[in-house]
């Protein structure tokens, strides 16, 4: 009886083990599934839509600058002009860093610089659908391309490579590729990378998958922001463009009123409250 008794408590043992082990896997799983981005990067990278929509961004730009280049050519060519040059924003823009946030998702982590870094350094981004296409196109038009990102310094010499065997145009004569602190007043803000490079070159046209690329909208509200989109409206679609990003962005910092220090009930609570169901 002993032997058979601690046979069946092996059993138990074991099935009790197994029946954990799969609840974990579960619970794991379902945890993963309701990381906040899941849906979002699923949608990046397995939408046909997703690439279809950045397809038509460019595609426009191209009519765009077809329509700017005819305008040039009627011009009296003794006229001095500075020559033209186009500012494109580089994540989300030009790179598709959504294996990245798939790594975040099933590591069950957030957006930090260390694993941020590492992907950078990696120089594994592919392109975003038409990015390369649009800017050859433009550049084989003497127009200078400049890549305004808030990368590390550190890291340019990765993103050179990434965006050089792409395919991107380049200038090894001229620094094209301006990094966040490659120069002290070169901070987060890209007011002043604007603004140096609006010194030699008429700027024709703008790249970005955030407000802020375009105009300083750091620490504005919501209703602020919406207010400055409608103050734009001839530029959308003209000589700004901008690429969609479900996945980050400072619209999501806006909702939170740029508070860094909420928990997560309050956080939860202003969603919730955000949203609009119209009753």
């Amino acid at each position: 009886m002993s032997s058979g008794s601690g046979f069946s408590e092996s059993l138990q043992s074991k099935l009790f083990m197994i029946v954990a082990m799969l609840l974990f896997t579960a619970c794991s799983s379902k945890s993963l599934v309701d990381h906040p981005t899941t849906r979002s990067a699923l949608w990046v990278q397995n939408a046909s839509e997703y690439d279809a929509q950045c397809i038509q961004v460019y595609s426009v730009a191209t009519q765009k600058l077809n329509d700017i280049l005819s305008e040039q050519i009627k011009k009296d060519s003794l006229i001095s002009q500075k020559p033209y040059a186009i500012i494109v924003d580089v994540d989300e823009t030009v790179l598709d860093n959504s294996p990245f946030q798939a790594r975040m998702i099933l590591k069950g982590s957030n957006y930090n610089n260390e694993d941020w870094n590492e992907w950078v350094n990696e120089a594994q981004a592919e392109a975003i659908a038409g990015a390369v296409d649009f800017l050859t196109f433009a550049a084989s038009n003497d127009i200078q391309i400049f890549y305004i990102t808030n990368r590390d310094a550190d890291t340019e010499e990765a993103t050179f490579s990434n965006l050089s065997a792409l395919g991107f145009p380049l200038n090894e004569d001229i620094d094209v590729l301006l990094t966040k602190y490659e120069r002290e007043d070169w901070n987060s803000s890209k007011i002043n990378r604007r603004a140096m490079v609006k010194q030699n070159y008429e700027v024709i046209m703008m790249f970005g998958d955030d407000l802020n690329d375009f105009y300083d909208a750091k620490n504005v509200s919501s209703s602020a922001r919406d207010q400055i989109v409608i103050n734009n409206r001839d530029k959308w679609g003209n000589s700004w463009f901008i690429l969609p990003n479900p996945i980050y962005g400072s619209w999501e910092q806006s909702i939170f009123e740029f508070q860094n220090t909420l928990t997560e009930t309050e956080r939860n609570k202003i969603i919730l409250n955000s949203l609009n169901p119209k009753n």
